[in-house]
């Protein structure tokens, strides 16, 4: 966890099998976390709340059962290079006024749509690849304007179960 502005540098770690969420950054957090496998936690794989600013790169997030990101709460950062696929829930969830830069990820395969933007949530996506999620492949509901560029979108499953 990353509180009160503290701003650490987790590279190259498996973080896995948690009753709660992989990585936490709140209340004006910052840091750098690159090149580790977030895999099979409870909660998110990182959950980004609270006026916080990581970055976020090159790590595979896989198989949790919420969201593999999930920022809220005036929430931010840069996501990049990250290979984020077979969550639960969505791959990349922004909600509450958070604001996310999404750029070149690999968002595939999960259960439900693979970036949701809602409650006023902001941010770009850019130079992204989604595919085979079985919602759509990125969905805008209320309130959320996030400025879209440069994606590619390939074939969703569209499977319910």
């Amino acid at each position: 966890a990353t509180l009160r502005g503290g701003a650490p540098r987790a590279h190259a770690n498996w973080i896995h099998g948690r009753r709660q969420g992989g990585v936490l950054c709140d209340e004006g957090g910052a840091g750098d976390f690159a090149r580790n496998e977030i895999e099979s936690n409870a909660k998110s794989g990182v959950t980004l709340r609270g006026m916080c600013r990581p970055r976020i790169r090159d790590n595979r997030i896989h198989n949790g059962r919420d969201a593999g990101i999930h920022a809220m709460l005036l929430g931010g950062g840069l996501v990049e290079g990250n290979d984020i696929f077979s969550n639960a829930h969505a791959g990349i969830a922004v909600e509450t006024g958070a604001a996310l830069f999404v750029r070149r990820n690999r968002i595939h395969d999960g259960l439900q749509s693979g970036l949701f933007f809602f409650e006023n949530a902001l941010g770009e996506v850019r130079e992204n690849e989604i595919w085979g999620n079985k919602e759509a492949g990125l969905q805008i509901t209320e309130g959320a304007e996030p400025l879209v560029q440069s994606n590619v979108f390939r074939q969703q499953s569209n499977e319910k179960g």
